[in-house]
């Protein structure tokens, strides 16, 4: 089977309104440019997932309005400080807050890699 390759706005394209995506913190190079591609095509709805936790490629997405639910341990610009969209459309009540931690989050992860509807945790 040959690979094809498709370019950042024919993959964004393929992600449809209400998808839930799984977004990973800063410092793991985030795809900026899927990010960029999502907000040029208008995405809604939105649900994203921190694992665990996420930065400017959420803060982004939540101030172009393509946000409807967040689930995840934190939104933070790192050394930078609070994620301002982010942190704006929490106190406008204008997302769904999720609160997590990151050892439930990687739990719920590790259960749906194996087919499973969850994984126990001490607590």
């Amino acid at each position: 089977m040959l690979a094809s390759q498709l370019s950042v706005d024919d993959l964004a394209a393929q992600i449809s309104d209400g998808a839930k995506l799984a977004l990973p913190p800063d410092y793991s190079y985030c795809s900026l440019s899927a990010t960029r591609a999502l907000i040029k095509r208008r995405a809604k709805a939105l649900h994203l997932v921190g694992v665990p936790s996420m930065g400017f490629q959420a803060d982004m997405l939540i101030g172009a309005d393509c946000v409807k639910t967040v689930e995840t341990a934190a939104v933070t610009l790192s050394e930078y400080g609070l994620a301002p969209r982010f942190t704006e459309a929490v106190k406008k009540a204008s997302i769904r807050m999720m609160d997590a931690t990151c050892p439930a989050i990687h739990a719920a992860l590790q259960a749906s890699e194996k087919g499973i509807p969850f994984i126990p945790l001490r607590g």
